[in-house]
């Protein structure tokens, strides 16, 4: 489906579900960009979690000893349950290279049953919050994990590809200089 239709079915998703939808596209499809945009329309705040450049710790937050009892810290970037509604972005899930983060991250993309929450660790996430997951895709084009079917299947996939038309609505929709557009309409192949 082209971006337009990505945006679509995501807006569905996030608005009248628990579910988890992952966005599968190659890079420059604007898969970031449209979740940032449907964002802003639903009225949600965004936080973006680049996983190929985390450590468990930076996902769970650092331990810290209470009387006998170990804690962790909550991230900096955890929604409060008193925070605005806020989609979580795992932004290529799978180029984080190490297992550990992939198992941290594990429960936090699983949808919540009945009355339970998302959780990672120990911290858990308000139902107002959702998270959304983003990769490229793993046809050889990227220095990407494979992701086991278990963590696939607790996901809605998402597929996004480029679309000239739809890129050509958004570009004068976004007045973008008439030479690029004019060039892009002269080569659409050159589009990601």
């Amino acid at each position: 489906m082209n971006i337009e239709q990505m945006k679509s079915v995501l807006r569905e998703i996030l608005v009248n579900t628990e579910l988890t939808p992952c966005v599968v596209g190659h890079r420059g499809v604007g898969k970031s960009a449209g979740i940032i945009q449907v964002c802003r329309e639903i009225g949600r705040e965004y936080v973006s979690l680049r996983l190929g450049q985390m450590e468990v710790g930076d996902l769970v937050g650092i331990p810290y000893r209470e009387g006998t009892v170990m804690h962790w810290s909550r991230p900096s970037w955890w929604p409060d349950d008193d925070a605005p509604e806020t989609v979580v972005h795992c932004d290529e899930l799978n180029r984080a290279q190490q297992e550990d983060t992939l198992q941290a991250i594990f429960q936090f993309v699983e949808p919540p049953v009945e009355r339970q929450r998302r959780a990672l660790h120990t911290h858990t996430l308000h139902q107002k919050h959702k998270v959304v997951v983003s990769i490229n895709p793993p046809d050889g084009s990227y220095q990407v994990a494979s992701l086991d079917r278990a963590l696939l299947d607790r996901m809605v996939m998402i597929y996004a590809e480029t679309d000239y038309r739809c890129w050509a609505r958004y570009a004068a929709a976004q007045n973008f200089d008439p030479e690029v557009q004019q060039f892009i309409a002269a080569s659409p192949n050159l589009l990601a």
